[in-house]
């Protein structure tokens, strides 16, 4: 048992390490601090020229445009961007050997592809701490203070549960795919067939369809309304209305679905390396 979670340990600061060295992640991250950094300083000076300030009155206003200025870049690469990012994590160890070394120690497969999740899970954590604290700070000296519990809220969640999420179904499902390029364009065609012959975008706007299609459906259309739309409803930015507001149980549901949808994703590689395993 020591010896699976010393492995396990060495598996995740692994790969905590080479995905920061792979730059990909940053690139993304860098980009919508980028793109929200820039939305920041257009609203500043669109406020000043209003004579609009950060003080009680406005606070709930300002809050709320916080977490759309944070949302719109950081939710379109969560949902879309992440999972082909990290498809081809799996099958890089195959590309260069390192699965071949791996494959000559005493490490189960079980460990390995935990290694893997934990350890794209722990550099996600780490860098969307980074740049939603950045983004907040450069907010506050910008335009001024506002609501953090909305922020906090939005970044838990918003964003850690959807890269957690999609990130980790993103590089399981390409378990199974001999190089990268392989793993980018099975991701490509996945996300194309949930775009276009799922409800998403185009159904999904509209809440009022069957509650499992809700949950289930991986690009998390629950989350993405509730810090489009939900939190504009609650600070009198737009009017109420139900169907893009989602409720808490709702969302609740969208989260335990998605990491459902992980854990058995994760046992169908663990099945799918074991068959491979055998039949070599």
């Amino acid at each position: 048992m020591q010896t699976s979670f010393a492995q396990l340990r060495g598996m995740i600061w692994y790969e905590f390490r080479m995905h920061w060295r792979r730059r990909t992640l940053a690139v993304l991250l860098l980009a919508f601090m980028a793109i929200t950094i820039v939305s920041v300083l257009i609203l500043s000076s669109s406020l000043t020229q209003m004579g609009v300030t950060a003080d009680e009155t406005f606070r709930p206003y300002i809050s709320a445009y916080a977490v759309l200025a944070a949302w719109m870049p950081l939710s379109v690469g969560l949902a879309l961007v992440l999972p082909v990012m990290v498809a081809d994590t799996i099958p890089l160890d195959r590309q260069y050997h390192v699965r071949d070394l791996l494959d000559s120690l005493p490490v189960p497969r079980a460990v390995y592809l935990a290694g893997k999740l934990f350890g794209l899970w722990a550099v996600l954590l780490a860098s969307l701490a980074a740049a939603l604290t950045i983004t907040a700070l450069i907010w506050l000296v910008s335009v001024g203070a506002f609501d953090a519990r909305a922020y906090i809220e939005m970044a838990v969640v918003g964003a850690v549960s959807l890269a957690l999420m999609n990130g980790g179904l993103g590089m399981l499902a390409a378990v199974g795919q001999p190089s990268r390029r392989r793993a980018i364009v099975l991701l490509v065609i996945l996300l194309a067939v949930v775009l276009l012959a799922l409800p998403t975008f185009m159904d999904n706007w509209d809440l009022r369809q069957t509650y499992g299609s809700q949950i289930m459906n991986p690009v998390r259309m629950p989350i993405l309304n509730r810090y489009f739309f939900g939190i504009q409803v609650e600070a009198g930015l737009s009017l109420e209305n139900s169907t893009l507001n989602p409720s808490p149980e709702l969302l609740r549901d969208t989260v335990l679905a998605g990491f459902g949808q992980v854990a058995l994703v994760w046992l169908l590689a663990w099945l799918w390396l074991r068959w491979r395993d055998g039949r070599g």
